[in-house]
Parts: C-alpha cells; sequence; structure tokens
C-alpha cells in the first residue's frame, strides 16, 4: 500500500471516537481546516485501502430510514 499523510491522519482518527468517514471529515475540518483541506473523495478510498490492508475492519449499522452507516475500526 502507498503510505501518505492521508493514511496516517485517518489511522490516527480511527484510535479516537471516529468511525465513520462523516465523523472523520467533520472532525479534521473542525481541528486542521487551516492547512489542511481534506475532501471525502480522499477519506472513503482511503478508509477501503485500510480495510483492504487489514489495517482496519468496517461494520454496517441499520438506520431507521437511512442507508446503513458504516463504521470503522483500527485493527
Amino acid at each position: 500500500m502507498k503510505e501518505n499523510r492521508t493514511t496516517y491522519a485517518i489511522l490516527g482518527l480511527l484510535t479516537t471516537e471516529c468511525r465513520t468517514g462523516y465523523e472523520i471529515k467533520q472532525l479534521m475540518d473542525r481541528s486542521l481546516n487551516h492547512f489542511w483541506k481534506i475532501s471525502y473523495g480522499q477519506i472513503y478510498p482511503t478508509l477501503q485501502k485500510l480495510v483492504n490492508n487489514e489495517l482496519a475492519t468496517v461494520n454496517s449499522v441499520a438506520q431507521t430510514d437511512k442507508p446503513d452507516k458504516k463504521e470503522y475500526v483500527i485493527t
């Protein structure tokens, strides 16, 4: 897996309460937005790579009247 700053940042955030791509984006926008702009187009492919490389797992959580939520956990 090609490693980059986004990979390390997301792995670090998975050690916190952040579990979904949306939560990761919100936290990064609140705390790092002044010097690092990140998009969903960076977050979700990186999360998928982490799962493919067994650095994280993903679980689907059912939600009422919404699509299932994907929660990621560092391995």
